[in-house]
């Protein structure tokens, strides 16, 4: 499950603050940037992340019992408002959303969010988990949290999308009161853009070139070919980038290309990734 490098932090350690199931976790961990907390250094390729949790919640008994593989697995709430009754509940964990075909060609995708409503960190939950906290099923934590829908566009003119998209979660933040609401989103409202996301810039830590270098400097993102080098996307070959905490394939690495001019960069930067021939 890949996981942007804007959306996490790294280098914590756990001395037993933080448990897992019912033993304190000791060692690294990683932090969304909504506090979400998982084990190890940092975010692995499989949809399993290990879940850590701080404290319980006053008045509520924590069980850690492992509720599944479904795509609300997460830690159990067990509450007492019935001594006699208890009740398993869930809590959204957050939900890495990947458009379908049909989304794809609508041209919009319905994007769902969920805040605890004691503090203001938010999260992007599944349809199910939404569906179950609106209908406050006893399989969810319902009354902890708050919940929005978006819809958001993928497609058309670019400028129009960005501005339509940000104007939606700002009204969401001021009409819901969901104070940094908009944060979250990284000022990136041309998520799952289908089509060239261009005039972008990486201060670093994101993206890398063929040889390994860490590329600072403009870039476009292509909905087929990824991130590449350079403002705009343009018909003569220049240069891929690749995210910075993947190892690039030794086959692209032993590729010999012809050099070629392509891109005038505004600052200083790398240089070198593979080459591309593609046009719009």
């Amino acid at each position: 499950m890949y996981i942007p490098p804007s959306q996490y932090k790294t280098g914590f350690y756990s001395n037993g603050e933080y448990r897992f199931g019912l033993d304190p976790y000791i060692g690294p961990y990683w932090e969304l940037v909504n506090g979400d907390t998982f084990a190890g250094e940092k975010p692995s390729d499989t949809p399993q992340q290990i879940y850590l949790i701080k404290s319980s919640l006053p008045g509520e008994e924590i069980d850690f019992t492992d509720v599944g593989e479904e795509e609300e697995k997460s830690i159990t709430i067990l509450t007492q408002s019935d001594k006699v009754k208890k009740v398993a509940r869930k809590i959204p964990l957050p939900y890495v959303l990947i458009p379908s075909q049909q989304e794809i060609d609508n041209g919009n995708i319905e994007r769902y969010f969920a805040k605890r409503n004691d503090i203001n960190t938010y999260l992007e939950i599944s349809p199910t988990t939404y569906d179950q906290i609106i209908k406050r099923s006893e399989k969810v934590s319902w009354d902890l949290y708050g919940v929005t829908s978006i819809n958001w566009l993928i497609s058309g003119d670019s400028f129009n999308i960005i501005k339509i998209n940000k104007n939606i979660v700002l009204n969401r933040e001021s009409l819901l009161n969901w104070v940094n609401f908009s944060q979250i989103f990284k000022n990136n409202y041309l998520q799952f853009y289908q089509g060239v996301q261009e005039n972008l810039y990486t201060e670093g830590e994101e993206y890398k070139t063929k040889d390994n270098k860490e590329y600072i400097g403009p870039y476009h993102i292509h909905p087929e070919k990824g991130p590449m080098v350079g403002e705009k996307h343009i018909k003569t070959p220049h240069d891929y980038l690749y995210q910075i905490d993947k190892e690039i394939p030794s086959s692209i690495i032993s590729q010999q290309y012809p050099q070629q001019q392509t891109q005038t960069p505004s600052t200083p930067q790398s240089t070198g990734g593979s080459y591309s021939g593609g046009g719009y």
